[in-house]
């Protein structure tokens, strides 16, 4: 009696092993197997037993295509899997494919992954069938399968990186001779990726990123949509940047800047480089300035002046670019002046007409990172005719009401007691005051603690126009133009927050 090489199925005698299939035995086969199929078919529904019924056949090759098809018949149960690994298990490269097929279907189909993995050799046999250059369906086959080993449970992905999927899957990006193969690779290794921080390590050590990079500069005759594939893989590795060296992350950016452009090839394909841009110049200042380097602030400059339209094109860059600028103004003065610099305070001004809350809320949030820099950038910003304004109103549209606010209170940390009392006159305080009523605690002590800030910069303007500093002359609690309109605007409701229970 022999044994699966592995161990992993039933015994079976010698005489139910396939037998090589020579090229007649392979022609005899491929004319007979449709009328083969459809006797044995019609002896299964009479018999009444489509599991237990046997076609008595002479040829062993007829056999083992006989159980291959009677495993096809039931993809929705497991009894047929002993037989599907001896499939694939055997040196018939038909009996390998067909097997293989219908492995791929428990996969897709019944979703039996950790029934598979649990086979012992259905995985390894698969990343063995990928490397199959010379036999490109059952090639393909196994690269469905790994899809669905990898897009699903952790699991499989656990299982596919165990059998040494990932240096194999990362030479076919570059060395396979089937763009389908290299393209498969590229979206195999990023699920594998995505799966988790070990993964993500795993395919990173395999020189997944060199690979991307070779990959994108130098393609060998690739679609759009492949290369557009793998800049997707690319900025997800650049976002996640876990132990990414300087030198690896400056090749990444020079990479993903060559398509960073309204006549970009990629067109949708760009989201993912500049959503990576915006979430990595919100993790650190190190990034951002990377991005910085690299040229990113000029180039956004250059495409966000251009007419906003609604192509997905034009939407993302406005989005994605609003959103990394008023991440890089957040960190330092310096980086709010080169911005400043490149023209943005007028752009972000047209994107607040932008009527999304979300691009709203980012063009608010970069013009109130403005108001917290140097007097002479919060001066760009009451310089560009119709901002603040603008700003009011959208401090009384629900969804932007406190990242406007933010726009104002903001001010008096570094402000001078002019540039304060121009947006006082604005109207700001009444809107504030309408807005101590919301039931966002934080919301409410962000615009107390501005007050605050407020009256701190009128006491020290007047302090400042004393001839001799008197402090009799200043209460600290009455006087003042700022808070006269405070308590004008929302004495009463301050009165009332003071029996808050927070």
């Amino acid at each position: 009696i022999n044994r699966c090489p592995v161990n992993c199925c039933h015994p079976t005698t010698p005489s139910k092993m396939p037998l090589p299939m020579t090229n007649t035995r392979r022609k005899v086969g491929a004319r007979a197997a449709g009328e083969y199929y459809a006797t044995a078919e019609a002896t299964l529904m009479r018999s009444g037993d489509r599991t237990d019924a046997v076609v008595k056949t002479a040829d062993p090759i007829l056999q083992m295509d006989h159980r291959i098809h009677l495993a096809s018949a039931k993809t929705s149960k497991l009894e047929a899997l002993p037989i599907l690994v001896h499939g694939i298990m055997s040196s018939d490269a038909a009996t390998q494919k067909e097997c293989a097929t219908d492995i791929r279907g428990l996969l897709k189909f019944a979703g039996k992954i950790k029934e598979i993995v649990d086979a012992g050799c259905i995985v390894g046999r698969m990343v063995e069938f990928a490397q199959y250059e010379h036999h490109f369906d059952l090639q393909l086959e196994a690269y469905d399968s790994l899809i669905q080993l990898t897009s699903k449970e952790v699991c499989g992905v656990q299982a596919v990186v165990d059998a040494g999927a990932v240096p194999v899957l990362v030479r076919n990006t570059m060395q396979s001779k089937h763009e389908l193969i290299r393209a498969l690779s590229i979206t195999i290794l990023d699920q594998i990726a995505k799966a988790g921080p070990t993964f993500y390590d795993a395919v990173v050590s395999g020189g997944f990123i060199e690979q991307l990079l070779r990959f994108i500069d130098a393609p060998p005759g690739e679609p759009a949509n492949d290369i557009g594939n793998a800049v997707r893989a690319l900025s997800y590795l650049f976002e996640k940047g876990r132990g990414l060296e300087e030198r690896m992350i400056k090749l990444i950016l020079h990479t993903l800047m060559k398509f960073v452009s309204l006549t970009s090839p990629l067109g949708g394909y760009n989201e993912s480089i500049m959503s990576s841009f915006a979430t990595v110049s919100a993790n650190s200042a190190a990034m951002s300035q990377e991005l910085i380097d690299v040229g990113l602030v000029p180039r956004l400059s250059e495409i966000m002046k251009v007419k906003f339209t609604m192509t997905p094109e034009s939407f993302l860059y406005q989005m994605f670019g609003t959103r990394t600028i008023a991440n890089l103004t957040a960190w330092s003065d310096d980086m709010k002046q080169i911005v400043i610099d490149q023209g943005f305070v007028p752009i972000l001004h047209k994107v607040m007409g932008i009527p999304i809350s979300e691009v709203q809320r980012d063009a608010l949030r970069a013009i109130a990172n403005i108001a917290a820099g140097t007097q002479q950038q919060i001066q760009s910003a009451i310089d560009q005719n119709g901002l603040v304004g603008h700003a009011v109103m959208l401090m009384c549209q629900q969804g932007t009401e406190q990242a406007a606010a933010a726009v104002f209170l903001n001010v008096p940390i570094q402000g001078s007691f002019e540039q304060l009392m121009y947006f006082v006159s604005q109207g700001c305080i009444l809107l504030l005051c309408n807005h101590l009523t919301s039931s966002n605690i934080e919301f409410v002590a962000d615009i107390l603690d501005g007050f605050n800030r407020m009256i701190e910069v009128e006491k020290k303007h007047q302090q400042s126009q004393m001839e001799s500093i008197n402090n009799s002359m200043w209460n600290g609690a009455t006087g003042g133009k700022i808070w006269d309109v405070i308590i004008a605007c929302g004495g009463m409701t301050i009165n009332g927050l003071q029996a808050h229970s927070d």
